[in-house]
């Protein structure tokens, strides 16, 4: 067959804000399949993602392209303020007040493709485009920042660059 890695976690803080992955590849040939379900969990509170990714190698290139869905319940509507410790370090307890910032139907979908050109063994040109769909209230987005969204907006974006290794 191929060359197989599995790899399962669990983790739980002091304030009950429990962490489960479960992730794992398979490669055959020139290309490299790979999955992760993780799930974070406090209470009645859950987000649940899986991906589902591959990696085919095609000559000095490599095709990359990924799907993942994120899916809340449990969570109300309702949101506390979220603030800083000491150190400006956020604590698990005002991470789980964070997470409850969604409803059950705030969900969102990801998709991304990309290409990798290797030009030599530590210097790369690459591109990728993805694009996400939120559902209900979900303001998820590609940059990260998702000030000034409305809920169940898209994002989108790509970049291009050149990477080298040092």
């Amino acid at each position: 067959l191929g060359q197989t890695d599995v790899t399962p976690s669990l983790g739980q803080t002091d304030d009950k804000l429990k962490l489960t992955n479960l992730a794992g590849s398979f490669k055959f040939g020139p290309a490299k399949v790979n999955m992760q379900w993780a799930q974070s969990k406090t209470g009645a509170i859950k987000e649940a993602n899986l991906q589902l990714g591959t990696n085919i190698t095609m000559g000095q290139g490599e095709l990359r392209a990924a799907w993942n869905k994120v899916n809340h319940s449990g969570g109300t509507a309702a949101c506390g303020p979220v603030g800083l410790a000491a150190g400006g370090a956020v604590t698990a307890t005002l991470a789980a007040a964070s997470f409850n910032c969604f409803r059950d139907a705030d969900d969102s979908t990801h998709i991304a493709i990309g290409y990798v050109y290797n030009l030599s063994p530590r210097t790369a040109l690459y591109g990728t485009y993805a694009t996400l769909s939120n559902k209900g209230q979900a303001k998820q987005s590609i940059a990260g920042n998702a000030v000034g969204m409305r809920g169940g907006e898209k994002s989108s974006g790509g970049e291009v660059g050149l990477r080298h290794f040092f």
